[in-house]
């Protein structure tokens, strides 16, 4: 899986380390879980590894933004049923006899 890496830096094109980066569904109509913030590190990059989307099936996209800074969005991404033995599916339910 792809893990989403932003990075801040200034006019001048300098890494910012040490800024809050937030990540946000759109559309609000599933569920983004996670670490939703993240911080930049020594190189001005914020990896977000533990995002996971649920919801409607269909196109979502991940709003990242920080204060003072313009937000960006991921480009768009397919909700798509899980696929029983696909290694980067986890399938859980509550019911002890699934």
């Amino acid at each position: 899986p792809q893990h989403p890496e932003v990075e801040a830096a200034d006019a001048a094109g300098e890494k910012l380390p040490g800024i809050a980066v937030m990540a946000t569904l759109v559309p609000g109509s599933g569920a983004l879980s996670g670490t939703l913030t993240q911080m930049t590190g020594d190189n001005g990059r914020a990896e977000f590894d533990d995002l996971s989307i649920t919801g409607a099936l269909g196109l979502y996209t991940i709003q990242f933004s920080a204060p003072g800074f313009t937000p960006v969005t991921s480009n768009p991404i397919l909700l798509l049923p899980a696929i029983p033995g696909a290694p980067s599916t986890t399938i859980t339910s509550q019911d002890t006899n699934p």
